[in-house]
């Protein structure tokens, strides 16, 4: 195993495949998987809801799903995603989204 790690035992290797374990079906993952429900995402936001604007992150966003229905509600998200293939789905998906 390579240097030290936040968490021993986890190989740093093996981490990084899972994190790109769907990059190969990227293009496929944004044309076919459906999208989430508008009263789904309503319900996550309603703790932050009402008080001043969130910035909501949405971490592992893949090709934008999330992010696109949270922006029906929210103006700030963030996005982070760290494959690659899916990070370009997302960029030409939404191109104005800060990832």
């Amino acid at each position: 195993m390579g240097g030290p790690s936040a968490f021993p035992g986890i190989n740093p290797e093996s981490v990084a495949r899972r994190a790109s374990s769907f990059g190969g079906q990227a293009e496929a993952y944004a044309r076919e998987r459906p999208d989430y429900p508008d009263a789904a995402v309503l319900w996550a936001l309603e703790p932050v809801m009402g008080h001043e604007v969130p910035r909501v992150l949405d971490l592992g966003a893949g090709t934008g799903k999330l992010t696109e229905v949270l922006l029906r509600h929210v103006t700030d998200v963030v996005a982070v995603e760290p494959d690659s293939a899916m990070l370009r789905q997302f960029r030409a998906r939404l191109p104005r989204v800060e990832a």
